[in-house]
């Protein structure tokens, strides 16, 4: 969620902002004292499954923390997550996939001459996998120009499960979706936010917003 995209969510609350800026405050301070923290922010941890030859060594001997030139690093590191948070680079839940159209849609219009084609997904509804418990999803691109936050309906369902194969976001032929977001449909990357805070904040700064296009 980058630094443009913060800069449009002009209405918000402090409360909200604390809820991203609070883990990343917690996890620096931590990184400082804390030798899990450290080890984490090192790339030591069990999460990472491609350790270089520096991280397995910390991992089985977590004392070379203690050496000048672990040490070195990890400032550098911390350094590093102060800059990122900076710039408004938080750990939210969000993850990076392609706008894909409803498929069913164009095989309707394609394929069975049909000039309306009613598709598996209606107004205001996208389908994404990655999030199939999620009923709710923030869709936002790069680069984002004015206000462009579609906050929109998930739909992971048995209609959808033998059509929506992929983990991309699919989108509907009765949105104006890729006109508020300015995407088409030949590999152009998607950020799909299932965090409930940013998903609330975005649907208020949208209140009334008339898109740029």
């Amino acid at each position: 969620f980058n630094y443009q995209m913060w800069q449009t969510l002009t209405k918000i609350e402090d409360t909200d902002i604390k809820h991203f800026t609070d883990p990343i405050e917690k996890y620096i301070k931590m990184a400082y004292t804390d030798r899990e923290t450290m080890l984490d922010m090192l790339g030591a941890s069990k999460d990472n499954n491609k350790k270089n030859n520096l991280q397995q060594a910390l991992e089985i001997y977590p004392e070379l923390l203690r050496d000048k030139h672990v040490k070195q690093i990890l400032s550098e590191m911390i350094n590093k997550q102060k800059k990122e948070a900076k710039s408004g680079k938080f750990r939210i839940e969000a993850k990076s996939t392609f706008f894909i159209p409803d498929v069913m849609a164009w095989l309707q219009y394609s394929i069975g001459n049909i000039k309306s084609p009613v598709g598996l997904l209606a107004n205001v509804q996208v389908s994404c996998k990655l999030y199939k418990s999620e009923p709710e999803l923030l869709v936002n691109r790069s680069p984002h120009l004015y206000k462009e936050h579609a906050v929109r309906d998930n739909i992971v369902d048995e209609s959808t499960k033998d059509w929506f194969i992929t983990n991309g976001v699919y989108t509907s032929c009765h949105d104006l979706i890729s006109k508020i977001l300015q995407f088409d449909v030949d590999g152009d990357p998607a950020l799909v936010v299932a965090d409930k805070v940013l998903i609330r904040v975005a649907k208020n700064n949208m209140d009334g917003i008339v898109p740029l296009y």
